[in-house]
């Protein structure tokens, strides 16, 4: 008698329905998995032979994606294993279903509103201003000039109306905000701050976790 002829002897004497095979993987690794050996009412039937035999073979039958790479994250979900015996010989199907999640960075273009002298202050000494999640806020100069505490105050102010809009923005994202690694940028990719009347151009970026189906 085979291994397996063995096992479908041992799956019908304990009255086995099916097997749910819970597992969490990413991080380049397996993380969390359980074996539930399931009868017909879905209660769980303990028999060590089954269990160390599928520990195996599921692995042998079914592609777990482990590896993440910074944006795919991982999958965790299902796999039910049912005794065919539609055939001749019977055998073991599997099927895995799972959600696989994502890190997605979304951007978002903002017009905040600032005085005359902030704009001018702006535009005249600045060519950049950025700042990340809990960071201070970043003034890059375009221009060499001599920093009085006029420019000073502008700067805090700037700081401040930036910060506070920054912090009360609502995002509508396409998952679930990650709470962490969001970001403000008045031109990432340029080397011009975009202006249009007393209203300054800002990019926020937010990393948000997506789910989806899993193959």
């Amino acid at each position: 008698m085979s291994e397996q002829e063995k096992i479908i002897q041992l799956w019908k004497e304990n009255g086995v329905a099916n097997i749910d095979y819970e597992f969490d993987c990413g991080g380049d690794s397996m993380n969390e998995t359980n074996l539930n050996i399931l009868d017909k009412e879905g209660e769980l039937i303990e028999c060590k032979e089954i269990e160390d035999y599928f520990e195996n073979k599921i692995y042998d039958n079914v592609e777990f994606y482990v590896n993440s790479d910074g944006h795919y994250m991982g999958e965790r979900g299902n796999v039910y294993v049912y005794l065919e015996e539609d055939e001749e010989e019977p055998y073991f199907s599997y099927s895995k279903t799972s959600m696989e999640e994502y890190n997605e960075r979304e951007d978002f273009d903002v017009m905040i509103e600032l005085s005359d002298e902030e704009i001018e202050y702006i535009s005249l000494y600045v060519n950049n201003i950025n700042t990340g999640w809990g960071d201070d806020m970043n003034f890059n100069y375009g221009t060499d000039f001599i920093k009085t505490d006029r420019h000073e105050e502008l700067e805090k102010s700037i700081d401040e109306k930036l910060t506070n809009f920054y912090n009360d923005y609502e995002p509508e994202l396409l998952g679930e905000e990650s709470g962490a690694d969001m970001s403000l940028n008045t031109n990432e990719d340029e080397n011009v701050i975009t202006i249009e009347g007393n209203k300054l151009k800002v990019t926020l970026y937010y990393e948000s976790y997506v789910y989806k189906e899993g193959e």
